[in-house]
């Protein structure tokens, strides 16, 4: 995380896919093939929680959820309302 502004990890979940999914003060990151990768359009979101699926759903601290979709090798970042989201996803962020 050397190139991130804080690198506090706030955040640690892994995906199906074996990818490790880090949340820090300074945006969201994940580590595959040995090397940690920002996901650009988080930086200045702290990601307090990472629910790894088929997409992924960060929570930030002041309370925002991300949608984050792999899309030809590179990522959507959607912010999306908490209340738009049911059953267990939208719980586990909360």
């Amino acid at each position: 995380l050397e190139n991130a502004s804080s690198n506090k990890i706030l955040a640690l979940e892994s995906g199906a896919d074996g990818a490790l999914w880090i949340g820090t003060e300074a945006g969201l990151f994940f580590l595959a093939g040995g090397k940690i990768q920002p996901v650009k359009q988080t930086e200045n979101f702290s990601i307090a929680a990472i629910l790894p699926d088929k997409e992924i759903f960060a929570a930030t601290l002041n309370g925002a959820i991300l949608k984050i979709s792999e899309i030809e090798n590179s990522f959507r970042v959607e912010k999306i309302p908490a209340e738009t989201l049911t059953g267990s996803d939208g719980r586990a962020l909360q």
